[in-house]
């Protein structure tokens, strides 16, 4: 074992895929770092840096460098490639489902004067597949296309953004066309249900929810083409290359003034799913006033992905199973687990027969030390012969951005018919999660189940469930808005006259739920994502899609495609344009008060429950009830320069104040100019005890201060 292992600087995917790189070859990472001697050892070192996000850096680095980086103090994490393959449509009943017909469509809602259609703020789409001349992506009389960069980040043969070394990016038309994308369609569909303008569909039909904004394309590079999209093919997709698109995206609308709102339909259950990823920490660092990030959810909510348990001085029981290739010759999985911090479990590997006999197992292993374990369990077969059980663990004793234990495995069962994969997990006092995620070369499903198929549960044998499984990158961070899919298409027919059915605003059942590991209430808000109708990548098109194209257009001389889709990779984009109509009213505003705004406004019925819950957050998204409360919470427009900001306005009394310190005084007068409330803010809030009305707040902290017109609701 490598001294460096031992520092536990890297999750155990990290520590498993390093031992693939070839000695000189220059792989993506991500690494938090000190940042007052990084930057001298680094170029020291010959380290390429491309983002910086904080402490938070996305970099190029050779095998050797990355040695380096494990024993260099500077460095305190890093991650190695970890993105998953996209989760996979845009309908007049998606856009009155979110109420943005109330905002743009003629007779307006009330309060509502001119239409909000995301003119002048930046929508960027960080995904594969997109056909940046489909007719949606031109203004609604097919005039003025409106993707205004596109960075191809697998086509070399240009020139990169600025700071960057890899990729192309294209600013004219022609060049965006000019190698088309031949083998994926999602990002086309995604970037038209967030801005597409619906030019080439019958009446506009198609239109998406920020039909006037600017659009950002970011192709995305994987980490190795060679991988399939698949459970291990999740984990070597450029997680830094994602964030550089992100980055990109964020500083082009900072150089033409305008905010910007960054969807990314993409999700993956390898990482600790409680914010502390380096993904997570390094969003955390590039969003801001004005600078939103959306995710999807996933697509998990049928599964039984995950497994929990608090063990103390006890064994969970269970048996992982690949429901993708249950008839299959072979089993294989891929399972990430995680303990709780400054913990340490230990898990052993065996073969069970139908009735849960235990015919063989390996010995404990433990994650008291970092080390990477591959091994062959044999037991004797029914008919003689052997049933055999391959597995390779990399444990990680204490991930360093989060002082947990963490053990990825990779196993194949080689007689899953005759023979369960049973997996027991031991610890003195350890909350142990874990996920599934399937076949390690096809992307799939896995999960835990209490016994064999067919066959009751067995005695002291825990079960899957399908909470904790927002996504990884998408659906766990905490300035991240995560967004749930449901169902609020109608009934329809495809181009050949195959039926699809539409919805009475339930949940999809696909829709990932949450919380997090850490608690926190994911997803944020939900949106329509089922049968959803977008545009689709000509150049991807093949005989198998046309059981779901709904329409077709001649444009310039060629086809191009609409058709459905479903996945939180719908709901996503809806709600990343629903936010560019909020910017569109307020360029400043963030991501905790984008959150605020939606907690507020969120349509709740007999569908969602009593809210914020785990699988709808706050609710159903609505445009138009987020607009009139930005617009009517006074605060948003002071009476003073806007430095400081008071949310949310109206209130029910408890106010909140961005941008000031602990304990700045405030007061407040009615309209005759009399006192009637004064004190300090306790950590950044206060609550007033008011009647009903308008007042006048004052905040003053030291020699600075302002004036809001705040408004209590009765």
């Amino acid at each position: 074992m490598s001294a460096s292992f031992a520092q536990s600087k890297w999750t155990a995917g990290s520590q498993r895929h390093f031992q693939s790189v070839a000695p000189g070859t220059s792989i993506r990472i991500l690494v938090k770092v000190n940042e007052v001697i990084a930057q001298k050892s680094f170029a020291n070192q010959a380290i390429s840096i491309h983002s910086q996000m904080g402490n938070i850096w996305s970099i190029s680095a050779t095998k050797e460098q990355v040695l380096w980086m494990l024993d260099a103090p500077e460095v305190l994490s890093l991650e190695m490639s970890f993105m998953s393959q996209p989760k996979q449509i845009l309908d007049s009943a998606s856009r009155h489902a979110s109420a943005v017909h109330l905002v743009q469509e003629q007779p307006f809602g009330a309060g509502i004067a001119t239409p909000f259609t995301g003119k002048d703020v930046v929508i960027g789409i960080v995904d594969i597949g997109f056909q940046a001349d489909h007719p949606t992506f031109y203004d609604s009389t097919g005039q003025q296309n409106r993707v205004v960069r596109y960075w191809d980040q697998l086509d070399n043969a240009g020139n990169p953004p600025l700071g960057f070394d890899y990729g192309s990016l294209h600013t004219t038309l022609g060049d965006m066309v000019a190698k088309p994308i031949t083998d994926e369609t999602h990002g086309t569909h995604v970037a038209g249900i967030a801005g597409g303008s619906g030019y080439g569909s019958e009446n506009l039909k198609y239109v998406g929810m920020a039909p006037e904004s600017d659009l950002i394309f970011v192709n995305i590079k994987y980490y190795d083409d060679s991988l399939p999209p698949s459970a291990k093919g999740d984990l070597w997709v450029a997680s830094p290359a994602i964030i550089d698109g992100l980055n990109y995206i964020f500083q082009y609308a900072d150089s033409v003034n305008k905010p910007a709102v960054v969807n990314l339909s993409w999700g993956m259950h390898s990482g600790p799913h409680d914010g502390t990823s380096l993904f997570d920490l390094a969003i955390e660092n590039l969003t801001g006033p004005g600078k939103i990030f959306v995710g999807a959810a996933g697509n998990s909510g049928w599964t039984r992905t995950h497994i929990g348990k608090l063990v103390q001085k006890d064994t969970m029981r269970t048996m992982p199973f690949n429901n993708r290739n249950v008839k299959a010759d072979i089993e294989d999985m891929y399972i990430d687990m995680w303990g709780s911090a400054e913990t340490d479990f230990n898990v052993s590997l065996g073969l069970a027969d139908t009735n849960g006999f235990l015919h063989g197992s390996t010995v404990f292993f433990s994650t008291e030390k970092d080390t990477i374990i591959q091994g062959l369990l044999t037991v004797p077969g029914d008919l003689g012969g052997t049933d055999s059980l391959e597995y390779l663990l990399s444990i990680v004793s204490r991930y360093s951005a989060n002082k947990k234990p963490n053990i990825l495995f990779e196993i194949k069962n080689y007689t899953p018919q005759t023979r369960r994969t049973t997996l027991f997990v031991y610890s003195d006092s350890s909350h142990v999660h874990a996920w599934n995620s399937g076949q390690i070369y096809e992307w799939g499903e896995g999960g835990f189940a209490p016994s064999f198929w067919g066959h009751s549960a067995l005695p002291g044998y825990t079960s899957g469930d399908n909470k904790f499984i927002v996504g990884e990158n998408g659906g766990t961070g905490k300035q991240t808005i995560t967004v749930a899919a449901y169902n609020s298409s109608v009934n329809g027919l495809t181009i050949d006259g195959d039926p699809y059915y539409g919805g009475w605003g339930n949940l999809a059942p696909f829709s990932s739920q949450g919380p997090t590991v850490d608690g926190r209430i994911k997803p944020d808000i939900a949106a329509p994502g089922e049968n959803v109708i977008s545009g689709y990548n000509r150049h991807a098109y093949n005989g198998f899609m046309r059981y779901s194209i709904t329409d077709t257009v001649v444009s310039n001389g060629v086809t191009n495609y609409w058709g459905i889709a479903s996945g939180t990779s719908m709901a996503s984009p809806n709600a990343a344009g629903v936010i560019a109509l909020f910017l569109q009213e307020n360029a400043t505003l963030s991501p905790d008060i984008i959150l605020d705004v939606l907690t507020h406004t969120a349509t709740v019925d007999d569908e969602t429950g009593a809210v914020p819950n785990t699988a709808w957050g706050r609710g159903k998204i609505n445009a138009y009830e987020g607009l009139r409360y930005i617009q009517t919470s006074v605060g948003m427009d002071e009476l003073e320069d806007q430095e400081w900001k008071v949310y949310p306005n109206p209130s029910n009394g408890k106010i909140q104040i961005w941008g000031v310190s602990v304990n700045a005084k405030y007061a407040v007068y009615d309209l005759s100019g009399r006192a009637v409330a004064s004190g300090k803010f306790d950590q950044f809030d206060t609550q007033l005890h008011l009647d009903s009305g308008l007042y006048l707040l004052r905040v003053e902290e030291g020699e600075k201060s302002q004036t809001f017109r705040i408004q209590i609701l009765p």
